[in-house]
């Protein structure tokens, strides 16, 4: 099992990996290759095709980041870390983000809601980086701890 200092960094990383490949579904025109949400041509597995491919792959990756985000609530809800507000927010963050990436889909790609969706990405990553941080400071904390006299 992984703690949730290695998690979050896994999340921010990936976060970086979502957000060039969704600027790359962006620049490639894929955004409406699945023209539904939360599906893809009304199926969960789609065929596996062209742009299909990268649009429900932006979309495969940010259903992992998303576990792994709910994983590192989990964690730190039972552990009672002091960071447990920080990854609420960021969960929560999470929550909103997804939405508007259904929205952008389901309204055409208005440039307004793909904007949003697209600053919104900025709020939740700069969050990501501030729990990621709490969680690397918290986890120095512990180990001095551990090994002072």
């Amino acid at each position: 099992m992984f703690g949730v200092r290695r998690l979050s960094i896994v999340a921010t990383i990936l976060t970086i990996v979502a957000a060039f490949m969704g600027s790359y579904v962006r620049g490639k025109n894929a955004g409406l290759a699945c023209p539904d949400w939360p599906l893809c041509h009304g199926r969960l597995i789609p065929p596996l095709e062209g742009l299909i491919l990268l649009e429900w792959g932006h979309r495969m990756l940010v259903l992992f980041l998303s576990l792994i985000i709910v994983a590192i609530l989990v964690q730190c809800w039972w552990q009672r870390r002091p960071e447990r507000w920080v990854a609420t927010g960021v969960f929560v963050l999470l929550i909103v983000q997804a939405v508007l990436g259904g929205i952008t889909v389901l309204i055409r790609l208005d440039p307004w809601v793909v904007a949003i969706h697209q600053g919104m990405a900025l709020v939740f990553f700069g969050s990501l980086v501030v729990l990621t941080v709490l969680t690397l400071q918290s986890g120095d904390r512990q180990q001095q701890t551990r090994f002072s006299v």
